[in-house]
């Protein structure tokens, strides 16, 4: 992937959902910073990427909290975005930081 920090919930997560989420935040504010130091000319729209999909995210998790339930169209939603999200603006990052020699 891109990002200078990954989040792997098998060697981070500690099973608190409140900590996990706030490690998850700052792990994600590392990498928008790293971004913004290498100067990568998509940081405006990478952000806006990644706002976009915590909103969406959150009507899910809203859903969710309402009737205990997601169903298919949830995890095909992730998965489409995540694969297309990584093979493309990730993608260019990773180019970018590597040129910068700063990955």
């Amino acid at each position: 992937m891109g990002s200078y920090f990954e989040w792997d919930a098998n060697k981070y997560g500690l099973d608190v959902r409140e900590m996990d989420a706030e490690h998850q935040k700052l792990i994600a504010l590392m990498n928008s910073l790293h971004m913004a130091r290498i100067e990568y000319p998509e940081l405006r729209v990478h952000a806006g990427v990644h706002k976009n999909l915590l909103a969406r995210l959150a009507g899910y998790e809203t859903g969710f909290r309402a009737t205990g339930i997601l169903n298919d169209d949830f995890f095909m939603f992730l998965k489409t975005w995540l694969k297309a999200h990584i093979c493309g603006i990730d993608m260019k990052y990773s180019e970018h930081a590597h040129k910068t020699h700063a990955a």
